[in-house]
């Protein structure tokens, strides 16, 4: 049990010993006995929340391995991830581990990532970007899609993947990465969903440390981390009003209310930064003699919570920003059936082996050379 919820309980027992004693003082008794009753339905309402409404708590020690990034927000270190996930009661939704390679790029920031296929034929690689798809949560090193796709292609892979990344720590890490190098001989990889797009505003408490991005005209400029720009009131109120957090149906629902309301007033003007970002890899990528898919996971009709952004989805705006390169997108959904249980984790959500296997197949067939010059 929580050890705040323990000593609240504490507190009310305290106070219910207040009221027994101060029975024959009517004042104090009724201020006593009205500070027990808030306290005590409080928790009744905590209980029956945890309970019977609020979403099974699920661990996972990756957690424990996070590490801050001044370019990223954070990182993995080199060395093995043990992956286990569990909800509360101990039942295990998966048990894996990663291998976390150091950075041997030789360019840019030291940014250290997944194990993927390697080739004996040195020359040519795939480059992965994204988010825990592109990790691939879940699952050993060999069923993520770097590493299928590598090894079906017989070209090398890089797993640039990194669990909860936007649109603007994907666009940090390649223009810091890969945008001053020759890109011939590299297919660049970016798999990404409309959350990828909600996290690049910093809409969410837990991705705060990635970098905040302003434009002016057609240029982008990078203010620091979020943390550092943008202040998260809703958070600040729900902490307080929660008790630090220890009423979660007070918490949870502050930051439900709170999160949908920007995500439904976001506007055109909002997501230009988040298009620009993805026009200027594409158009750098093409300038340096390398290739970009991108590789959308959103389903149709798209349900976002923001209309804009499910217009944009709708009308395929994304491939009118990269239209005049050759940049393409890739929908998963041609391919993929949400719906069908096999191709996601149980319990978890993210692709699994079979997912990986299928999408490896179809990028083979659809992306082409890894280079613009068909090499």
């Amino acid at each position: 049990m929580d050890s705040k919820i323990v000593l609240l309980i504490a507190v009310l027992a305290i106070l219910g010993l207040c009221v027994y004693k101060m029975r024959k003082r009517k004042g104090w008794a009724n201020l006593f006995l009205f500070l027990f009753m808030t306290l005590l339905t409080l928790l009744i309402s905590e209980f029956v929340y945890r309970k019977f409404f609020r979403d099974k708590t699920i661990i996972s020690t990756v957690n424990n391995y996070y590490r801050g990034d001044p370019y990223i927000g954070y990182r993995f270190d080199p060395g093995t991830i043990k992956a286990i996930e569990y909800f509360e009661n101990g039942d295990t939704i998966y048990n894996t581990s990663y291998t976390i390679l150091p950075d041997t790029n030789g360019f840019g920031i030291n940014y250290p990532m997944r194990k993927a296929y390697r080739s004996d034929t040195p020359g040519k690689e795939t480059v992965f970007l994204g988010c825990s798809y592109t990790l691939g949560e879940g699952l050993a090193d060999e069923e993520t899609l770097p590493y299928l796709y590598g090894k079906l292609s017989g070209i090398s892979a890089v797993n640039r993947g990194c669990n909860g990344m936007g649109v603007h720590q994907v666009y940090e890490l390649f223009k810091n990465e890969y945008a001053s190098q020759d890109n011939h001989n590299r297919l660049f990889v970016y798999s990404y969903f409309f959350e990828h797009f909600f996290r690049a505003k910093g809409l969410y408490k837990w991705n705060v440390a990635g970098p905040y991005y302003v434009i002016a005209g057609d240029t982008l400029f990078n203010k620091g981390p979020f943390y550092k720009v943008k202040t998260l009131y809703w958070q600040k109120i729900a902490q307080a009003a929660s008790f630090l957090g220890t009423f979660t149906f007070i918490s949870d629902n502050i930051e439900r209310i709170a999160v949908n309301r920007a995500k439904k007033n976001i506007t055109e003007e909002d997501l230009k930064p988040i298009y620009l970002m993805l026009r200027q890899m594409a158009e750098i990528i093409e300038r340096s003699g390398g290739r970009l898919i991108l590789l959308s996971w959103d389903d149709s009709p798209p349900k976002t919570g923001s209309d804009i952004l499910d217009r944009d989805i709708i009308t395929e705006k994304i491939v009118t920003e990269i239209g005049h390169t050759s940049a393409k997108v890739l929908p998963v959904r041609q391919v993929i059936n949400f719906s069908q249980k096999e191709y996601s984790i149980p319990h978890d959500g993210h692709p699994s082996a079979l997912a990986n296997k299928v999408l490896a197949e179809y990028l083979l067939k659809n992306a082409g050379p890894p280079d613009r010059d068909g090499n």
